[in-house]
């Protein structure tokens, strides 16, 4: 890790201080030293080489890089200084990070991105541009760790002032649980050098029958908040109801979006309590719409969208991790599958994406900063218990679990 203040942990109440030694370790309760132990719980020989300092920018760690990074031949690097500590100028931390990014390339080791994230108080402009700057690192195709989304309050300041952070700037042990629980541990697990790609085509899934659970997305650690989008194509009458078109599990099934008489919602657990109601009714419009749904597990608001405009949002009454992703049922063999309904361009993020970048998915632009799944579908579909594609390389093999059939793209 090399970065500032944030990588450093300060703020933690762990916290005693920068980097004293070459091995120097993260505080146990800042973001950092949560990485590490979950790492080494899947596997010992991990260590996490900290050589964050506070108060430094990207020029700092360019210079650093050679005698604190180098020497410990690492296999990743997390690059992660604070916008603010380059003076809010994000061309100097994108071409900074550049050079950063080559230099990781050069002794082999993974690049991992983390771009501009809450701060204190940012003029509206400084709030702008670092959101331009990550998704100008997106585009770069390399892995980032989105440390903006799920504690920004819409304007680049924490939400709930003082419960996630001690002073502004720095996140307490509940800011830093969040910023952990963003991080996708198949980025390290899985060990590719690229982050988020396109298919070279786009292509679409029909359901065929109802013999098991669709397309299940199982991430390697629990999911706390997240996005997950889907395009879907009803019937022009006569479909199915009290389908299940997506779910959020394990068996306590913490949210459905189904049709249990028409119209498509989002409700809550097996009980089916109502979250938000669309008007969009699929069994009798065969109009390809795009669905998304978002939740923040520390404001606890699940939002959906129909098309990129926010149709509502909801609560869930018991909030709970989720630990797979299904597409296209509810679980593994229910009958609840959405036979005769054709799917689309699927992807799930860690984060709850902003009303901004939900809007720009249905224009074709797919934030990679907290991606875990994409496919768009272009090959044919393998046989029950076969594999559906993922873009993200980062080790998440979805499961196939029921029949699918190519159908024209939509």
């Amino acid at each position: 890790m090399l970065g500032s203040s944030n990588g450093g942990g300060q703020g933690a109440s762990t916290y005693t201080g920068d980097p004293t030694g070459p091995d120097w370790a993260s505080p146990a309760t800042s973001w950092a030293g949560l990485l590490s132990a979950a790492l080494k719980a899947e596997d010992a020989d991990w260590t996490v080489i900290n050589r964050s300092i506070a108060g430094t920018g990207t020029a700092n760690a360019l210079a650093r890089f050679d005698t604190d990074v180098t020497p410990h031949r690492p296999s990743h690097v997390i690059i992660c200084n604070h916008v603010k500590n380059d003076s809010y100028n994000t061309t100097t931390t994108y071409n900074n990070t550049l050079a950063l990014i080559a230099k990781c390339q050069a002794i082999g080791a993974v690049p991992v991105l983390r771009g501009g994230y809450v701060a204190d108080a940012p003029t509206a402009q400084q709030y702008a541009d670092m959101l331009q700057l990550n998704r100008d690192l997106d585009a770069l195709g390399h892995h980032r760790v989105d440390h903006m989304s799920t504690l920004d309050d819409g304007t680049g300041n924490f939400i709930s002032p003082g419960t996630y952070d001690v002073d502004g700037l720095h996140p307490n042990d509940a800011g830093y649980a969040a910023m952990f629980a963003a991080i996708d541990l198949g980025i390290f697990l899985g060990g590719q050098a690229l982050g988020p790609e396109a298919d070279v085509a786009a292509g679409a899934w029909r359901v065929v029958d109802n013999l098991g659970g669709a397309i299940l997305v199982a991430p390697h650690n629990a999911q706390k908040s997240y996005t997950f989008s889907f395009k879907l194509k009803g019937v022009a009458s006569g479909g199915a109801t009290s389908r299940a078109f997506m779910a959020l599990a394990p068996s306590a099934q913490q949210g459905r979006v189904r049709n249990p008489s028409g119209v498509l919602q989002f409700t809550e657990g097996t009980t089916n309590t109502n979250l938000v109601t669309t008007g969009y009714t699929p069994s009798a419009d065969d109009t390809a719409r795009r669905l998304t749904v978002t939740y923040n597990r520390l404001t606890n608001e699940a939002a959906l969208y129909l098309d990129g405009a926010l149709i509502g949002s909801g609560s869930f009454t018991t909030p709970a991790d989720v630990t797979q992703f299904v597409f296209g049922s509810a679980l593994v063999g229910t009958t609840l599958a959405a036979v005769g309904y054709s799917f689309a361009d699927l992807a799930l993020w860690n984060v709850p994406l902003s009303i901004d970048a939900v809007e720009r998915l249905d224009a074709g632009e797919f934030q990679g900063g907290g991606m875990l799944f994409r496919s768009k579908m272009a090959d044919p579909p393998q046989s029950i218990g076969g594999t559906a594609p993922n873009a993200v390389r980062n080790g998440i093999v979805p499961t196939i679990g029921l029949t699918w059939e190519s159908v024209a793209a939509f």
